[in-house]
């Protein structure tokens, strides 16, 4: 099968993390990113002292701050440039959020993509991409930023989300329309908790059987995996920053191409026609 080199090409990039491509923009652009904004705090308490106006410290700190964040945030899309980069895949800066289709795309509001890496992954299209919403409101409003990868095949899946326990998706309220909460036999509820549309029952019986359960055990780690229309998606709960992270992300997205991609193909023909029936209802 072609690309079944493509985890190891992962593994051998020699991208590391955003803080160590932090670091070296600094040390190159120590000017501006370290002595000017010092020089700026420095300066606004002088003049705070002078005029007895303490704003002008904070306002100067937020600047400073300010600075810092624009930084990082181009050191995180050159991690993830360099990284397409050395894998031969495309990035671009910004996307379209309405080309994605999962739950948590509906969650606050603002949402966009961003840092996008496209590649074709063990034969299958990919993106890795970082969602951002805005949520709460008030003194409380805020954004938050997650990862994904989605994963692109050539039939309708059922409309399966499996929540990770350990992460953020435990405490939302993402609800799949129609849904249904099934158990499984052994102790897989105890790291995953899964959700169901109900005319995908069986389908999500036949696909989670006791070695998939255990593969998602050893390999999920953090990630949720949403099955939505034709796509997999796989759920990071914050930004993808270190090269472990991609590797964790990319190895479980290989276990879900090769093993359930052909659980996938068998079960094309009744998806597809309770997915029919289910519009028409």
């Amino acid at each position: 099968m072609v690309g079944l080199d493509d985890l190891q090409k992962i593994k051998d990039t020699d991208v590391k993390s955003v803080w160590a491509i932090f670091v070296s923009y600094v040390k190159r652009k120590y000017v501006i990113s370290i002595i000017l904004p010092v020089f700026v705090i420095i300066l606004a308490g002088w003049l705070t002292y002078l005029t007895k106006i303490p704003h002008i410290v904070v306002v100067s700190i937020m600047l400073a701050f300010g600075m810092f964040a624009f930084f990082w945030q181009k050191a995180m899309g050159d991690f993830l440039k360099h990284f397409a980069s050395d894998i031969g895949y495309k990035y671009e800066d910004s996307g379209d959020v309405s080309s994605v289709d999962g739950t948590i795309f509906d969650f606050g509001h603002n949402q966009n993509i961003s840092k996008i890496v496209y590649g074709k992954y063990f034969d299958q299209d990919t993106r890795l991409f970082i969602f951002s919403t805005v949520v709460g409101s008030g003194k409380n409003k805020h954004t938050e930023s997650y990862s994904a990868l989605e994963i692109f095949f050539d039939t309708m899946l059922p409309n399966i989300l499996l929540n990770n326990r350990k992460t953020w998706f435990n405490s939302m309220a993402l609800l799949v329309d129609n849904e249904k909460k099934l158990t499984l036999e052994g102790d897989f509820q105890k790291y995953f908790t899964l959700y169901v549309t109900k005319e995908y029952e069986l389908e999500a019986t036949q696909i989670f059987t006791p070695e998939i359960m255990q593969m998602f055990i050893d390999k999920a780690g953090k990630i949720s995996v949403e099955m939505y229309k034709n796509k997999v998606y796989l759920y990071y709960p914050n930004e993808i920053t270190k090269k472990d992270q991609l590797v964790s992300i990319y190895s479980l997205a290989k276990e879900i191409i090769l093993e359930l991609g052909k659980k996938f193909s068998l079960m094309k023909d009744d998806v597809e026609d309770m997915s029919k029936y289910a519009k028409l209802t």
